[in-house]
């Protein structure tokens, strides 16, 4: 007499490969992942040097000299017709 539980749980212990095959799987994954990430920082280009501007104001006794006025228009004359 076959016992069909008994034949299921079977089939069942037959097809699982336990935690041995995923924790496998998981060493593998991971550690591609690092190697990539190794990889790409060991030939990653090194920081450039970034060209930097001065600026310098102009000293403060330069700006409070007094302007020179500006010349004064004349009145257009008109001509005699």
């Amino acid at each position: 007499m076959r016992d069909r539980v008994g034949d299921l749980l079977a089939e069942r212990a037959r097809l699982s490969g336990g935690a041995g095959g995923g924790i496998a799987l998981s060493i593998l994954l991971h550690g591609s992942i690092v190697a990539v990430i190794v990889y790409t920082a060991m030939h990653a280009r090194a920081p450039q040097q970034v060209s930097t501007l001065s600026i310098q104001f102009a000293p403060t006794q330069a700006i409070q000299q007094p302007a020179t006025p500006a010349p004064t228009p004349h009145a257009p004359q008109s001509a005699p017709p």
